[in-house]
């Protein structure tokens, strides 16, 4: 893997993490109850499979 695909994998999950940050932030926001949810787990080739050039051995 070539430093310049290292830096676009790094700057995805980046971007991941702020999304997901927002998200969390927008819906604490909200006064309101929430019902429990299920939490969703990924598989370890799941989690490979949803960033482009992640392999299963780094997810472990």
């Amino acid at each position: 893997m070539t430093f310049n695909e290292k830096q676009k994998l790094i700057a995805e999950i980046v971007s991941l993490l702020q999304t997901k940050i927002l998200e969390d932030t927008e819906s604490s926001a909200k006064p309101e109850k929430r019902e429990a949810s299920k939490v969703e787990m990924l598989t370890i080739k799941e989690c490979a499979s949803a960033v482009k050039g992640l392999s299963e051995h780094t997810v472990r």
